[in-house]
């Protein structure tokens, strides 16, 4: 996962299952900054997304974040 605020260049990476497929979308940083406080709080739950045309849906555990896709 790769981002940025326009200044500054973040990449974190996971393991992903090999049923994953490769997709890029553009996440707001804030859905981004959720994602990670989700995955450290339970390291050993799975991640799933969900993509569409113009949101996506991540799913940690039981909590569900639902966010815009930047153009």
């Amino acid at each position: 996962m790769v981002a940025t605020d326009a200044h500054r260049l973040s990449f974190a990476s996971m393991v992903a299952s090999e049923t994953a497929k490769d997709f890029t979308q553009i996440i707001p940083r804030k859905t981004v900054a959720t994602l990670i406080s989700l995955t450290k709080k339970s390291p050993e739950e799975l991640v799933y997304f969900t993509v569409y045309p113009a949101q996506v849906v991540i799913q940690v555990g039981s909590v569900e974040v639902i966010s815009k896709v930047i153009d």
